[in-house]
């Protein structure tokens, strides 16, 4: 036993070195990314919120042309906030509400959300909290932002058309997928105390390199050696957490009682609160196991964070604070007080310490955060103009790199090149796939492939210029190419699902569901994975998908997705998809965020006008809005008869509004808003 203990213990610090060896690659590299408006706001001010058919993605955003028609028809004109963010969910929108209404103290507020639930988990009571978490890690937000834009509502062609999208809870790298695991727990007649230890510590490293399910394995081998170590049951409730999956999380830590619970035990529990959203329950455990001394910087972290997502801006600033007085070295703390002074209003200390972040030797972490949260507040344009601001004092140009990647997520790919053209000169790859995406967001294919040949033979490149290629038509040049970064990328998996997803634009649904499994293997609590390989046409996709992957069974999305799965080798149309995911759990969700959307806007004395998508609605949005005292448009009905075609409303890339069509929704916000408007 000893033996093998040695052995194991060797090949986990193996492990382990190599993803140092990954995050301190990354982070020598250089630049990573993230992804508004301006105003004065007040009385006479409409604030619009939600995805990227608030903010315009296809043509002039309704939010525009909603201003100018307010402005011309006579009667007394508004200044209109466009405040949407591409690829964000209701949870996100209800995150960033209160600094927004604080800031802008709106006479009317316009709510069109819900069409990202589906994929994009983040803020959920399942991810929100170890989302965040691991975007402290250089080599996680690398390949997070770098295919983090919102997937196409359908399959087959438009998925392959759209820029590269990674779904959620994926291995970060190849360096975790090609790790060699422990082997499986026997009980054993007596505990092992130190077998266990070895399979919670390997659990612990796979889910702070986002492989949940070996995390997960793991940590039930860790609990499976010793049913009594509370190490063992801080890690599999942690992978648990990870995996989208709080309740289990609270089932392992069952055994250790919240009232006599001490060191990574009491941390877990916050961990979970938090995760549920119990922010007060979070805080008062953080606490906890901050009046327990020793420990490190991440009990403020954890402790300030949950102030923050409370709204108790002030007491997360002075957590901060008090952790950087007792760790000064933390550029996580640093990082984290500057997001909670932009979103509390206070931007000029904010800038301070983002001065004090270059000083201090955490330029790339003050440079992110800085600008990532500015801009996640919607403010764009001011951004911008501080980036330039920035260069004039200290001659920096980092931040160019960052804005020009976060402003390529938000669909602005002209202003996305021109802060790219600032970037510093040994920007290299990075800059050159940012570029390459804006180009191909313009459809200028030819400039953009030109930019991916330039990353030379990085493999996130070829996977980019594999996308460009099967949008032509070209699937197999395209799969010639994936193969090509499969190889390059050590087996990563969004290499198979990039081949996957080209498979099922070419109509073979067999051969993609095939490669979907491989993919799910690798990340079984890929909610967007599943739902994916669930809707690739292929008969009978559930049944064969938990055969082939018996651990997709602890999937969520599995359960929900597998009932309404179609059996049929046909590729669904936008519709049917966006239909199917609609599932109750995502209608549930969507209709409690718009409900508190609606107290928000209650307390702040501003009119809610919630709205249906132009083709779509969701039955939950549109009850929770009229039980909470909103107005609701449901423009489905006026899109699908009032035009001549589809055609002429809809945008290039089949699924957004062209210029016109949100001119038909700001003409209709606009009579609304009159109609409401006091007399």
């Amino acid at each position: 036993m000893k033996r093998v203990a040695r052995v194991l213990c060797i090949g986990l610090l193996a492990s382990a070195a190599a993803l140092a060896l990954l995050e301190a690659g990354i982070r020598a590299a250089g630049f990573f990314a993230r992804g508004g408006p301006s105003g004065k706001g007040g009385s006479r001010t409409v604030l619009c919120v939600g995805d990227s058919f608030v903010w315009g993605v296809g043509g002039k955003s309704f939010p525009e042309q909603l201003g100018e028609k307010l402005a011309s028809d006579g009667g007394v004109p508004y200044e209109v906030v466009n405040a949407g963010a591409a690829g964000y969910n209701s949870a996100q929108v209800l995150g960033q509400l209160p600094g927004l209404l604080a800031r802008y103290r709106p006479a009317f507020v316009i709510a069109l959300v819900g069409a990202n639930n589906s994929w994009n988990t983040l803020g959920s009571s399942s991810c929100w909290f170890w989302q965040g978490i691991l975007s402290r890690a250089a080599a996680y937000r690398f390949f997070a932002y770098l295919f983090s834009n919102p997937p196409a509502l359908a399959q087959g062609r438009q998925f392959v058309c759209s820029l590269p999208s990674e779904p959620d809870r994926l291995p970060l790298a190849a360096a975790v997928a090609a790790a060699s695991p422990l082997p499986p727990c026997r009980h054993v007649q007596s505990p092992s105390r130190e077998l266990s230890g070895l399979y919670a510590r390997q659990s612990s490293l796979f889910s702070e390199y986002g492989d949940f399910g070996r995390a997960v394995r793991s940590g039930e081998a860790a609990v499976c050696a010793d049913s009594s170590s509370p190490e063992a049951a801080a890690a599999l409730a942690r992978a648990e957490l990870g995996a989208g999956n709080p309740n289990k999380a609270l089932e392992a830590l069952a055994p250790v009682s919240p009232d006599t619970a001490k060191g990574e035990v009491l941390l877990a529990y916050g961990d979970c609160m938090a995760a549920l959203k119990e922010h007060d329950k979070a805080v008062e455990f953080f606490k906890r196991s901050i009046a327990e001394g020793g420990g490190h910087s991440g009990k403020w972290k954890r402790l300030a964070f949950s102030y923050w997502k409370s709204g108790r801006y002030s007491q997360a600033a002075a957590a901060c604070r008090q952790g950087l007085a007792l760790y000064p070295g933390s550029g996580e703390l640093l990082g984290l007080l500057m997001q909670v002074e932009v979103w509390g209003g206070r931007g000029s200390a904010a800038w301070k310490l983002l001065n004090r972040s270059l000083d201090e030797g955490w330029a790339e972490t003050g440079i992110m955060e800085f600008f990532g949260t500015l801009m996640a507040t919607g403010d764009y344009s001011q951004a911008r103009s501080l980036a330039d601001r920035l260069f004039k004092l200290r001659g920096e140009r980092r931040q160019y790199a960052f804005l020009g990647e976060a402003l390529v997520l938000s669909g602005r790919y002209a202003a996305a090149l021109d802060a790219l053209g600032k970037a510093p000169p040994d920007c290299g790859a990075y800059c050159s796939l940012s570029r390459a995406q804006a180009y191909a967001g313009l459809g200028r294919d030819k400039e953009a492939a030109a930019e991916y040949a330039g990353a030379e033979e990085d493999w996130h490149a070829l996977l980019g210029l594999a996308a460009l290629q099967g949008c032509g038509g070209d699937y197999e040049e395209a799969l010639v190419l994936c193969d090509k970064a499969f190889k390059l990328s050590g087996g990563d998996v969004r290499a198979v699902i990039q081949r996957a997803r080209l498979l099922s634009a070419r109509g073979s649904a067999s051969a993609a569901f095939e490669q979907y499994v491989l993919a799910v293997r690798l990340a079984p609590y890929s909610r967007q994975l599943v739902r994916e390989a669930l809707s690739c046409g292929m008969p009978r996709a559930a049944q064969k998908l938990a055969e082939a992957v018996p651990q997709v069974r602890a999937n969520r999305a599995f359960s929900e997705a597998a009932s309404n799965a179609r059996d049929t080798d046909s590729v669904d149309t936008e519709t049917d998809v966006l239909v199917r995911r609609a599932n109750s759990e995502i209608q549930k969700g969507l209709g409690r965020d718009i409900q508190r959307i609606a107290a928000l806007c209650r307390e702040r004395g501003a009119r809610l006008i919630v709205s249906s998508y132009p083709e779509w609605e969701f039955p939950s949005a549109k009850e929770a809005a009229l039980a909470g005292g909103a107005q609701y448009m449901d423009f489905t009905g006026l899109f699908a008869s009032g035009f001549p075609s589809r055609s002429a409303y809809i945008s290039y890339d089949n699924s957004h509004c062209n210029t016109f069509g949100y001119g038909v929704m700001a003409s209709e916000f606009a009579a609304k808003i009159r109609e409401l408007e006091p007399k």
